[in-house]
C-alpha cells in the first residue's frame, strides 16, 4: 500500500501488522500506526518523537505571548495525540498553556471557546483539526475582535482552500511548514518534478502537503523495490525500507537522517498567510529550514 493517508489509522494497524503487508502512506497519524513495523510514513515517526525548534522559535521571537497559550483540538485520536504531545514539548520549552479545549468534530460555533480565551488573556493560539474546523475558530475570532498576538496553524492549513474558506479571516496568521514550500518549486528540482506530473494527471490541482508526502511515499517505494530486483517479495522490501537512511525525496520533504529508524526530520519553516496566498517569514531565505532545534523523544 503506497500514499494513504487518514486521521484514523490506529484502526488499521493492527491488521497492517497480523498479514505483514508493506504500508508507505503519506504519513502516519497516531501512535498505533508509528509503532507498526510495516508501516513507514513518507512523514515517519512524530509521534515517537516532536520537533523542538518551532517552540525555541516561537519563544525566542513571541515571549510574552507564549506565556498565555491556548490549545484547541478534537476529540479523535489522531488530533488528541498530537495536541497533547506538542503541549509537553512546548511546555517544557516554556510554553503556559491558560486555556485547552477538547472540541466536537461536528462543532458548529466556536464562539464559546474564543470567549473563554479572550477570558484568560490568551495570547497565542493552536488548534490541532482538519481545515473546516480550523476555518470556523478564526470565524470566530474575526467576529468576536478577538487578536490574540500569535495564531499558529499547523501545516494542515497550507493549502488555497483554508484560504477560500477563512476568506480573509486568517490574513496576518502564521502556518507551521514540515514540507517544502510550494512557493520555492523554482529552486527544487524534486518539487518541480512532483508539480509537472500533478499538472499532468490532475489538472487544476490545489497544492497541499498531502499531495507532497503522498509523492514522496511514492519515491520511497520505487527506491526500496528497485534496491530489491526483480524478486520481490514483502519481507524484501520491508528490509530496503528499513535500511534507508538519509533521504528527503528530492527535496519534496525535509531532510531526514535516518528514516529505516522512523526519526523524522527536526527542520521547519514558517510562513504568513496573506490576502493572495502564503509569505515566507522564518527562515527569510528561500528554500531555508531551521533545522537546529533538536527532537524530543517520548
Amino acid at each position: 500500500m503506497v500514499g494513504g493517508a487518514s486521521g484514523f489509522d490506529d484502526g488499521s494497524a493492527s491488521a497492517v501488522q497480523s498479514c505483514s503487508i508493506p504500508d508507505v502512506p503519506a504519513e502516519e497519524s497516531t501512535q498505533a500506526a508509528t509503532d507498526t513495523a510495516d508501516i513507514f510514513g513518507a512523514n515517519p515517526g512524530d509521534l515517537v518523537y516532536w520537533p523542538e525548534g518551532p517552540a525555541k522559535w516561537l519563544k525566542s521571537t513571541y515571549p510574552q505571548a507564549v506565556t498565555h497559550a491556548a490549545m484547541i483540538y478534537l476529540n479523535v485520536p489522531a488530533t488528541e495525540e498530537q495536541a497533547q504531545h506538542e503541549m509537553h514539548v512546548y511546555g517544557i520549552e516554556g510554553f503556559t498553556y491558560v486555556y485547552t479545549a477538547s472540541v466536537s468534530p461536528t462543532e458548529p460555533n466556536y464562539s464559546p471557546y474564543v470567549e473563554k480565551m479572550q477570558n484568560q488573556g490568551v495570547q497565542y493560539v493552536s488548534e490541532y483539526s482538519d481545515d473546516n474546523s480550523a476555518a470556523r475558530l478564526a470565524l470566530a475570532m474575526q467576529q468576536a475582535n478577538f487578536a490574540p498576538q500569535v495564531v499558529d496553524w499547523i501545516p494542515e492549513m497550507y493549502s488555497p482552500a483554508f484560504l477560500s474558506e477563512t476568506q480573509g479571516d486568517a490574513v496576518g496568521d502564521l502556518v507551521l511548514l514540515t514540507s517544502a514550500p510550494y512557493e520555492d518549486s523554482s529552486q527544487i528540482p524534486g518539487m518541480a518534478l512532483f508539480e509537472s506530473w500533478m499538472n499532468r494527471v490532475a489538472p487544476g490541482w490545489t497544492h497541499d502537503i498531502f499531495a507532497e508526502f503522498a509523492w514522496a511515499a511514492g519515491l520511497l517505494f520505487t527506491q526500496a523495490a528497485t534496491a530489491v530486483g526483480p524478486h520481490l517479495t514483502r519481507s524484501a522490501l520491508l528490509a530496503q525500507l528499513k535500511a534507508i537512511g538519509a533521504w528527503n525525496g528530492g527535496g519534496v520533504v525535509p531532510p531526514v537522517t535516518n528514516f529505516g529508524q522512523k526519526v523524522p526530520s527536526p527542520c521547519f519553516a514558517y510562513f504568513k498567510i496573506t490576502q493572495n496566498g502564503f509569505s515566507r517569514v522564518y527562515p527569510s531565505q528561500p528554500g531555508a529550514y531551521d533545522c537546529t532545534g533538536g527532537l524530543y523523544r517520548f
